[in-house]
């Protein structure tokens, strides 16, 4: 079936769907595409490839196989869904599959905001970039594993990175331990507490468990540029600190108390 024109229209009816594609039957060939918007050269000249909004969800997508054919005859897509999940622009699941993929080749994977955008926003290239104005860019949250694991194959740099113009890294096991002597800073580049188990624990077989040094020297300043895309995906966190440092705003939590919070180690009164 061909339809061509400069416009179709459909009107609501008593059906629950406007447009439907079905693949057919056949044994020895299947559709590739169900809907496709088709510009396959560099300027792909549409402004939006589409436009979808529900009450539910704006799309709602599966891929691969589906499991057992439940009550209302569609199969088992994915997981069931939650508060979070059960209303989105966009929802993606699937059970042998990745539910929602994002990919770039010179930008930003997959990019998260909660609230209005920060005031400020670094330049940065990474496979997920999180950002919010008054909460946590992300949290990750575990029942029987570790809620947020970063791995990293290079020998200098390391799996997880922390920059704060407050504390670079605050650990707080079960509940915070005690406040500090008031003459002690609550603020370093990792913090540890907690009330029943020791705050930092450090261990090593060839080395020493934790290594010290204090004072003003620090090394040279390096000069590796990480102005082009490419370049900026290969410089560490090292060359990365300074600019960003300068360029993001210093915001404290509002949530006093929060285990990301560093009011929750104030110093003793």
């Amino acid at each position: 079936m061909q339809i061509s024109g400069e416009t179709v229209v459909a009107t609501s009816g008593k059906e629950d769907w406007d447009f439907v594609a079905l693949p057919g039957n056949s044994t020895t060939w299947v559709p590739k595409w169900g809907f496709l918007t088709s510009a396959p050269t560099f300027d792909p000249r549409f402004d939006i490839g589409g436009q979808l909004g529900g009450w539910h969800y704006g799309v709602k997508a599966y891929g691969g196989y589906g499991g057992d054919v439940g009550s209302d005859g569609e199969a088992k897509r994915g997981p069931a869904v939650n508060g979070y999940c059960d209303f989105a622009g966009v929802f993606g699941t699937g059970i042998y599959v990745t539910g929602v993929a994002g990919t770039s080749v010179n930008n930003v994977g997959v990019y998260g905001q909660a609230g209005e955008s920060p005031a400020v926003l670094p330049e940065l290239t990474a496979g997920v970039f999180g950002v919010s104005s008054d909460t946590p860019g992300i949290i990750g949250i575990s029942e029987t594993s570790p809620g947020v694991v970063g791995v990293s194959e290079s020998d200098m740099e390391p799996a997880i990175g922390g920059l704060g113009l407050s504390s670079g890294v605050l650990g707080t096991s079960r509940v915070p331990g005690p406040n500090l002597p008031r003459n002690i800073p609550t603020v370093a580049g990792v913090v540890g507490t907690a009330g029943q188990s020791p705050g930092v624990i450090g261990t090593s077989t060839n080395a020493g468990a934790i290594s010290s040094s204090a004072g003003r020297s620090a090394p040279a300043p390096r000069t590796r540029s990480c102005r082009s895309p490419t370049a900026r995906s290969a410089c560490s966190i090292a060359w990365r600190v300074p600019s960003i440092g300068s360029r993001i705003s210093a915001r404290r939590s509002s949530s006093a108390g929060a285990p990301w919070s560093s009011s929750t180690l104030t110093s003793a009164k």
